[in-house]
């Protein structure tokens, strides 16, 4: 029997004569009521009770827990694609104001012009600020840290990239694709303007600005002008500056180095480049290709003057030059005029410098390699020269 006291304001009427013993009783009877079963249920059933309010209480706050990671991640998720959304509009916002302002980005000191701002950095650091980047191993310096790279890799280290379906090697991997894309799978490019086709992207471009455009690049000292400043380059550093370029087997110089490589080519490693139509070798690449336009392809170069057909486009500048231009070349010695730098060059080389050429076979001499030329092919088909 379980006596529960409510709580009231009511005074209870005990014999304090009989409390001891009220009290050494009920310790009594509540030892007992703890051994009965009763209680050990009623404990079973309040411990159980309480562990079951504690799971649901963990049960629930892992519930919360989860929903908050849940609504977290939903909120970085729609961030991330609000971002992504973001860099993607103003990606094309660039690319709108690159392509259609035509080059928005100007350099503070020259005015020069460049699509993407990144450029304006290698512009100053290597025309204005002079900070070239040089190689470690032969010193050689260049205007961009990826130039000295694709030196290093190509002449330092030997870097090859070698063409899949020929096996032709080349020193830089731009070279590759540009072979590829023009050799074997047949890639043109066409000019909207007049319809000329170039195998080479940067070659269109050159054709645009120089035929089209009616872009030169002018020397500052002589006044001089050539459609790509490359040439131009070529030109200060050949005439002004008296940059020679020698060769290491015979000590021949060149102005070009160009020149230096084909002389190297044809001279000393014996390279030979054969027509696949009638079987003449050259030994520079580009006359191959002179030969095959003129002789089985029939390509004319037409003025647009006179209207005069020339085979070789050289000829046709060279008219151009003399007969339209009215250019003249001086010699220095004795000023003496020539239509034709060739003529010029030749004109001081006897004339001032006593070079003739002469035959091994005969020993006779001429000023001109030309005629010596004419002359050995005439003793060749047995008639006199």
């Amino acid at each position: 029997m379980e006596i529960v006291f409510e709580s009231e304001d009511v005074k209870l009427n005990f014999d304090l004569l009989t409390i001891p013993k009220i009290g050494h009783d009920f310790q009594n009877h509540l030892q007992k009521v703890k051994d009965s079963d009763s209680y050990k249920t009623q404990n079973i059933i309040k411990s159980e009770t309480n562990e079951e309010v504690e799971q649901e209480i963990v049960s629930d706050a892992a519930e919360q827990l989860n929903l908050n990671l849940d609504n977290e991640l939903v909120e970085q998720s729609k961030k991330r694609r609000i971002s992504k959304k973001f860099d993607h509009r103003h990606k094309i916002q660039t690319q709108i104001g690159t392509v259609h302002s035509g080059g928005i980005h100007a350099c503070e000191t020259c005015g020069k012009t460049f699509k993407y701002k990144s450029n304006i950095k290698t512009h100053v650091d290597s025309v204005h600020k002079k900070n070239p980047c040089i190689c470690d191993n032969c010193g050689k310096s260049f205007t961009q840290k990826s130039s000295l790279k694709t030196h290093v890799d190509s002449v330092h280290n030997g870097t090859k990239h070698v063409c899949s379906t020929c096996e032709k090697t080349f020193t830089h991997k731009s070279y590759l694709k540009i072979h590829i894309d023009t050799v074997h799978n047949g890639t043109k490019h066409a000019c909207d303007i007049c319809g000329m086709t170039l195998t080479q992207k940067s070659s269109l471009k050159t054709h645009i600005r120089s035929v089209h455009d009616r872009i030169n690049h002018s020397c500052n000292k002589c006044g001089k002008s050539f459609t790509q400043i490359g040439n131009l380059k070529i030109h200060i550093e050949a005439v002004h500056n008296g940059v020679k370029h020698a060769c290491d087997t015979c000590g021949k110089r060149f102005t070009q180095k160009g020149h230096l490589k084909t002389h190297i080519d044809s001279v000393h490693n014996g390279s030979k480049h054969t027509c696949s139509t009638c079987g003449k070798e050259f030994k520079q690449k580009y006359i191959l290709k002179t030969h095959m336009d003129a002789v089985h392809n029939g390509v004319k170069h037409a003025c647009d003057i006179c209207g005069k057909k020339f085979s070789f486009k050289c000829y046709l500048k060279k008219h151009i030059d003399s007969m339209h231009n009215g250019t003249k070349h001086t010699c220095d010695v004795c000023g003496k005029k020539f239509s034709f730098k060739c003529n010029l060059q030749t004109h001081i080389k006897s004339m001032h410098n006593g070079v003739t050429h002469s035959c091994d076979n005969r020993g006779k001499t001429f000023t001109k390699k030309n005629s010596l030329k004419i002359h050995i092919d005439s003793m060749q088909n047995g008639k006199t020269f």
